[in-house]
C-alpha cells in the first residue's frame, strides 16, 4: 500500500518508480499494490499512524510487517523481496517441505 498525496514532492518522485519499476518487477508474485491518496483516504491513513510521505506499508494477513517511509526504491524491493521469501517459507513449512537452511 503506498500512501501518496498529488501535492507531496517526495511522492511525486516516487510515484513513477513505484508505478513503473517496482509493481512490474514483481507481477508474476502473489503481490497486490494500490496507491492511496491521504486526501481521500484521511481516517485510514490516521489510523495507520502514517506521517510522512510516501509511506508504503507491506500488509500480510491483516497485519503491517514492514513499512518503507520516504523515497527510498532499494529499501521498498528489498523489503517486498523479504516479505516474499518469508511467504513462500511458511508454505514450504506448512506442506512439510525441508527448509533451504538445513544442511
Amino acid at each position: 500500500m503506498e500512501f501518496m498525496a498529488s501535492w507531496s514532492e517526495p511522492s511525486k518522485l516516487m510515484n513513477p518508480i513505484f508505478a513503473n519499476t517496482i509493481a512490474p518487477e514483481f507481477r508474476d508474485d502473489p503481490v497486490d499494490f494500490c496507491m492511496l491518496d491521504v486526501d481521500e483516504f484521511k481516517d485510514l491513513a490516521r489510523s495507520l499512524r502514517v506521517e510522512a510521505l510516501p509511506t508504503f506499508l507491506l500488509v500480510k494477513e491483516y497485519y503491517v510487517k514492514k513499512r518503507v517511509v520516504g523515497v527510498d526504491k532499494e529499501e521498498l524491493r528489498d523489503s517486498i523481496r523479504g516479505l516474499l521469501r518469508e511467504f513462500e517459507q511458511k508454505k514450504k513449512d506448512q506442506l512439510g517441505e525441508p527448509s533451504s537452511n538445513t544442511a
